[in-house]
């Protein structure tokens, strides 16, 4: 008996390698994706700090306040924590879904940042 589920666990083993290393490429990018949100929350933490001693332009806006506007984003920072919670959560195939959709808004929100501080 003991014999036949080593067999059978070995068997499986080898009948699905795919399937383990697509799961350790989807924790892979949840791990990157979340150190990137992370790296967003501090930068953003820092910048409305300095903001507080910051003057205003000619609008009577903060750098902030463009920043927020354009870039970190109410749907950036409400949207991340539920697709890394639900790539987290899921199969292989809801996760890649999820982690596309997160990249997708780290990249969006890093090319407006890119984009804002070459215009200022």
């Amino acid at each position: 008996m003991l014999r036949t589920v080593i067999l059978m666990s070995v068997a499986l083993v080898f009948a699905c390698p795919d399937a383990s290393a697509t799961s350790r490429e989807s924790r892979k990018r949840l791990r990157t994706l979340e150190q990137q949100f992370t790296l967003m929350q501090v930068w953003h933490r820092s910048a409305k700090a300095e903001s507080a001693s910051a003057s205003r332009d000619w609008r009577g806006r903060l750098k902030i306040d463009d920043l927020e506007q354009w870039a970190y984003t109410p749907t950036v920072n409400e949207r991340m924590p539920v697709l890394l919670d639900s790539a987290r959560d899921a199969d292989d195939a809801q996760a890649a879904k999820a982690l596309d959709d997160a990249s997708r808004l780290i990249d969006g929100a890093r090319s407006r940042v890119r984009s804002w501080s070459v215009r200022t």
